[in-house]
């Protein structure tokens, strides 16, 4: 995997959009990041991460949007693009966080979500692969084969983190371990199978318990007491079962013997029963037809007086529609001839002579409709006099009026006129100070941030020199420690002579030549160095270079933040920062009056010519008014006139026209009246001659000589209905009893009663007898059937529990060896911490090829399984040997150099190895956060050509720090560079 480039727009310090290319450093293979403490050297990192995998492990706990810049605009978006390539195929991932956009209308804010989308570079061109973040981030894994935690571990080293896995405890190791490899997977296997072993023990414990309980049921059901049960261990508990159940079957099969013999004998007597029972039924049958005939015979005089009421009934509802019809007509004629008298006497009221005719009558009513249609405009113009009079009188009074206010505005016309041209004259003067604000205020700005850099650059100006005093003092005390120790290491070499003489006895072979002969053993001297003080100076010399590396880190720091500081300043000194702020202050005052000015004279023209515009619109309105009022004052007065004239023709003698209209109303009502009563008499006559005829037809028809006969015979629907009903229930039951007593089966019966009880006596008793053998199989054969099936559940659950058993205790012993438990496991170590013991030793061993380089071959890890002190816990120790003392020790006791070296090497080893855990892919970029400022000079560089070695196979390898001996060693650099406003830029070059 390579990380081509990374383009970041508004994420953490960098708010505009910085591109880091790291292409360009493939030939140069190291390259140096670099620049002031908390400008963004670590965000370019934590960008890569957050595009690749969507967090960032330094802002864990935090919302989503802690990696938006704060310098950006509530607006403006943060993005992440990085581009990468895997097996020769390029990829670019484009992310961003989710963050409150305010609201395009109204107040508040909206959430914009995350987004992450995923694209692939073909035949030249971004081809969209995914564009939802979840199938980003699975298709991402797929491709780079490792989790955000391993990829930290293996691609990104960062600051500090590396160190943690040297120093921590099993458990620690453990935790990272298991999260880069895995290993996860083989705790919950042996969590399952102890789970397994519980479950078996649990299923266990419970067959013995339902083992018992249906030995409890199978004593319980065959009437057992406790003290008659046998051991189930026994071996004649299934001879007992066999024995039980046998004594309960025999008597069973001795019940069901009984209950045949006894069933032959139920079945005679239910026989000769049935046979005595049928001849008594058929005896009552005959019995009961015979009084039935008798009782019918009784009724046949007054079925017949029924039928022939019924008959005349029937006839005479074929006249019954004739006689309606006839009445009704006799009665609408009557209520005619009352309505026409009626008519007439209303006629006679307002008419001297009454015409008689309907001729006459219809002349005299289309001539007063006639006159309704003449009068009908006049009545209109009439009711509308008032309402013409009063708009004449308004129009003439609002034309009066308008004259009067059309002058008025006129006037104000020109005084805002006059008004509007003095402003603009002022306007122009104002415009050209007012354009110079927004430079004056920016130069304001910048000079307040260039004096306060310099206030800023000459405080630690002053640090700087304390600084560079104390570096010094540091480094020559550091040179004097080494000198020192240098010194008692010569002594120390040459009185090791001493040192071996001191052991040497008679016949003791000499460690150096062998010879067990010492002629001449060497002394020890006076000014002869121990150990001791050799482990004291060189404590001195770490001392003394720890402080002169502090030093020299705080004057590099110092000097950094002063050269950045002056940098923002331009170089000016206090003095003259401060008279360039004064003189912007000065030109900034002079620019906002004018700006100040300027807004108000433009805020009163734009009043103005509203002013304006809206006088010339009033007065074009009102002059509109007043043409069309007086066109409207012109009609009133026409439409008056014309209104009265029609009036005064319409009304004839009578007061009004209205007047005249409702009298032609009335006499056109008495007269329509009239006419309608006329016609409707001559229909009532016409209507009644026909309903005669048909009547007088109709009784001919039904054999009826007159209406009152025919009306003597009706009978309603219902009385019909109940003498139907009576005739054919009588003539059914004729029927039926003539039928029953010719049946087959009630002939040559005997006429004495049979005797019924004393076949019913017998038949009870062979019942009773019957149904107590019955019942006594019914109890017996469940008991029998439920003895049987206690008896095999029992052979069943003695059986499976045996099997249980012996599952149980290999589940058990295999559960408690990967647990680590003794015994059976000697060691105490569990299956998982065993499987990372393995990984831990391929780490250590690829590890030491880098270590043994970077030390001189003094040091080397060691992967131990002994159990640590106070934690019980086995198998991921870690030892460091030294070659020279010959002796391994913690990695705590290490200098900060030393445990440096150790850290960087077991990570590299650590990257190594997931690599190929993960496939074998290829690294070809790595990243190392800090750490080498721990280094004396001739460590660091042995460091550096170790690291200068992973460039094998055009690897890049990008480093941060601020050591300066690296910034004049690596010329391929990556600056990140703070500006005066607080956010961050990116210089890339050698």
């Amino acid at each position: 995997m390579k990380i081509h480039c990374v383009t970041m727009t508004g994420f953490g310090p960098f708010r505009d959009t910085e591109t880091v290319d790291f292409d360009a450093f493939d030939d140069d293979g190291i390259f140096l990041i670099t620049g002031p403490t908390g400008a963004g050297k670590t965000s370019i990192l934590d960008a890569v991460t957050f595009a690749l995998f969507g967090s960032v492990p330094r802002y864990d706990g935090q919302p989503g949007d802690a990696v938006r810049s704060d310098y950006l605009a509530p607006e403006q978006p943060c993005s992440v693009e990085v581009e990468f390539g895997v097996e020769r195929r390029r990829f670019k991932v484009t992310r961003s966080p989710s963050w409150q956009r305010p609201k395009l209308r109204g107040d508040g804010f909206t959430t914009v979500p995350a987004k992450a989308e995923l694209d692939e570079l073909i035949d030249g061109r971004w081809e969209r692969l995914q564009s939802r973040a979840v199938d980003t981030a699975r298709q991402i894994a797929d491709l780079i084969r490792m989790t955000g935690k391993q990829f930290q571990q293996v691609v990104l080293l960062a600051q500090g983190q590396f160190q943690e896995f040297l120093v921590a405890d099993t458990e620690g190791r453990r935790e990272v371990l298991q999260a880069l490899f895995g290993t996860k997977r083989f705790s919950e296997y042996e969590r399952s199978l102890t789970e397994s072993a519980g479950d078996l023990k649990r299923q266990l414990e419970t067959a013995q318990n339902k083992l018992e309980t249906t030995i409890q049921f199978f004593t319980q059901e065959a009437g057992l007491g406790e003290d008659e049960i046998p051991d189930p261990s026994d071996g004649g508990f299934d001879a007992w079962l066999a024995q039980v159940v046998g004594s309960y079957t025999e008597a069973l099969q001795a019940a069901i013997s009984r209950r045949r013999d006894l069933e032959a004998a139920l079945a005679t007597a239910k026989t000769t029963y049935e046979t005595a029972t049928d001849l008594a039924q058929r005896q009552s049958r005959r019995a009961d037809a015979l009084r039935q005939q008798e009782r019918l015979s009784d009724q046949a005089e007054k079925i017949t007086a029924d039928r022939k009421t019924l008959e005349h009934a029937q006839r005479a509802d074929l006249v019954s529609s004739a006689m309606r019809a006839f009445e009704q007509a006799r009665s609408a004629l009557d209520d005619a001839a009352e309505r026409l008298a009626d008519a007439e006497s209303a006629y006679l009221d307002e008419n001297p002579a009454l015409l008689v005719t309907a001729e006459e009558l219809a002349a005299s009513i289309a001539g007063l409709q006639q006159l309704k249609g003449r009068l009908g405009p006049a009545l209109e113009s009439e009711g509308r006099i008032p309402e013409l009079q009063v708009a004449a009188d308004e129009a003439v009074a609002n034309l009066d009026g308008l004259d009067q206010q059309t002058g008025a505005l006129k006037a104000q016309r020109a005084t805002v006129s006059e008004q509007i041209a003095g402003l603009r004259k002022k306007i122009s003067a104002l415009e050209d100070p007012a354009a110079s604000l927004a430079d004056a205020r920016a130069k304001h700005s910048e000079a307040v941030s260039r004096l306060r850099a310099a206030e800023e650059a000459g405080k630690l100006a002053a640090q700087l020199e304390v600084a560079r005093a104390e570096n010094e003092d540091a480094i020559a005390k550091a040179a004097q420690a080494s000198e020192a120790l240098s010194t008692l290491r010569q002594r120390q070499l040459a009185g090791y002579a001493a040192d071996l003489a001191q052991d040497l006895s008679a016949d003791t072979p000499c460690p150096v030549c062998g010879s067990p002969d010492h002629p001449n053993p060497a002394t020890v001297a006076a000014d002869h160095v121990v150990q001791e003080a050799i482990d004291a100076a060189q404590a001195v010399v770490e001392a003394t270079y720890a402080r002169s590396k502090d030093t020299d880190s705080q004057v590099s720091v110092l000097t950094e933040k002063r050269e950045a500081k002056l940098a923002e300043a331009s170089q000016l000194s206090i003095a003259e920062a401060k008279a360039e702020r004064d003189e912007c202050a000065q030109s900034l005052d002079a620019a906002t009056a004018a700006d100040t000015s300027l807004r108000r004279s433009r805020a009163d023209l734009e009043a103005a010519q509203t002013s304006a515009d809206d006088t010339l619109a009033r007065l074009d309105r009102t002059q509109s008014a007043r043409t069309a009022l007086a066109d409207k004052r012109s009609a009133a007065l026409t439409a008056l006139t014309s209104a009265q004239g029609l009036v005064e023709d319409a009304r004839g003698d009578q007061p009004s026209v209205q007047a005249r209209m409702a009298r032609a109303d009335h006499q056109l009502d008495i007269g329509q009246r009239l006419l309608d009563s006329i016609t409707a008499k001559k229909s009532a006559e016409e209507r009644l001659d026909a309903e005669r005829t048909r009547l007088a037809s109709d009784l001919a028809k039904a054999g009826f000589a007159e209406a009152d006969e025919a009306a003597r015979a009706t009978r309603t629907e219902s009385d019909q209905q109940v003498l139907k009903a009576r005739i054919e229930s009588y003539d059914s039951n004729v029927k039926a009893v003539a039928l029953t007593l010719i049946s087959p089966d009630l002939q040559n019966l005997p006429d004495d009663p049979v005797d019924v009880e004393t076949p019913k006596t017998a038949l009870d008793e062979a019942e009773k007898q019957y149904n107590e053998t019955h019942d006594e199989v019914t109890r017996a054969r469940p008991q029998v059937e439920r003895l049987q099936n206690l008896s095999a559940a029992i052979a069943c659950q003695r059986a499976n529990i045996a099997d249980d058993v012996k599952r149980y205790e290999s589940v058990d012993r295999l559960a408690s060896t990967l647990r680590g438990m003794s015994p059976p496991n000697t060691m105490r170590m569990e299956l998982e911490t065993f499987v990372l013991a393995a990984q831990l030793e391929e780490i250590v061993t690829i590890a030491n090829l880098r270590l043994r380089t970077m030390t001189d071959g003094r040091y080397t890890l060691q992967h131990t399984d002994a159990i640590e002190k106070n934690r019980g816990k086995w198998g991921l120790g870690l030892d460091v040997l030294d070659a020279y003392t010959g002796e391994a020790r913690a990695p705590d006791s290490l200098s900060g150099g030393e445990k440096f070296q150790a850290s960087l090497a077991l990570a590299l080893g650590l990257a190594d190895v997931v690599t190929g855990r993960a496939g074998g892919m290829s690294l070809d970029t790595l990243f190392i956060d800090e750490g080498f400022g721990s280094l004396d000079p001739e460590t660091l560089d042995v460091t550096m050509a170790t690291l200068d070695n992973l460039r094998e196979g055009g690897r890049t390898v990008g480093l941060i720090s601020h050591v300066p001996s690296m910034k004049e060693t690596i010329p391929a650099q990556l600056r990140v560079q703070r500006l005066p406003g607080g956010w961050s830029t990116i210089k890339q070059g050698a």
